[in-house]
């Protein structure tokens, strides 16, 4: 390894998310005490993401894989900013309390207009149209930290929340804690959608080799 320099003045001691843009060169970092930062040539040189990028701290960057130029981002207590240039220039979206601290935001990898977007505080919330306008979903606890859609069947749904890993098999409607341990983040295999892996804050790291319906240390 070796560190590079996200921050223009050394490396950062910690940093939310890095996230490829699976389309081109870009790397974007979210990291701690400073606006998300984006390198064009696979992280050699850095330099913050582009005007309009009010939040202060940046959270989980995701590149929309069906359209490379639309990039969304969670922001500290500032709701979702996205981006439809790649990001050179960001829009800001509030929702619930107008001060939302996303933590994950989430395009489906199938319907490119819908969105998900789990907070810290105010669950989980939906949207129809690019990020533009929000809905909760119901029956989520308020803290929604990681979230993964998968990519052979965007009605299957995981979301890492501090009461465990739910399921949604019906795109929201309805839920399983398949696994009990407060989490972080959900790995889908690459094509192979039957193993899952699951980061917990405290118990480690599990494992699925049935889709998701049971988890082994």
């Amino acid at each position: 390894w070796t560190a590079p320099d996200p921050g223009e003045g050394g490396a950062q001691a910690f940093g939310y998310a890095v996230t490829v843009d699976p389309n081109t060169h870009k790397v974007f970092a979210s990291t701690l005490g400073a606006t998300a930062m984006i390198s064009d040539d696979r992280g050699i040189e850095w330099h913050p993401v582009g005007v309009d990028y009010a939040a202060r701290e940046s959270r989980a960057i995701q590149v929309d894989r069906t359209e490379w130029n639309r990039v969304y981002s969670g922001s500290f207590y500032s709701g979702v900013f996205k981006s439809q240039d790649g990001g050179a220039t960001w829009s800001q979206r509030t929702f619930g309390s107008g001060f939302p601290y996303p933590w994950a935001v989430v395009p489906d990898p199938v319907l490119d207009n819908i969105v998900y977007a789990g907070t810290q505080g105010e669950g989980a919330w939906k949207s129809y149209d690019y990020g533009d306008t929000w809905t909760q979903i119901a029956g989520l606890p308020t803290v929604v930290q990681g979230i993964t859609v998968d990519p052979r069947n965007d009605n299957v749904v995981f979301f890492g929340t501090s009461a465990g890993v739910l399921r949604t098999q019906d795109a929201g409607q309805t839920f399983t804690n398949v696994l009990p341990r407060a989490a972080w983040t959900i790995t889908i295999t690459g094509g192979d959608s039957a193993v899952v892996y699951a980061t917990t804050k405290s118990s480690g790291v599990y494992r699925s080799v049935d889709g998701g319906s049971t988890f082994t240390a």
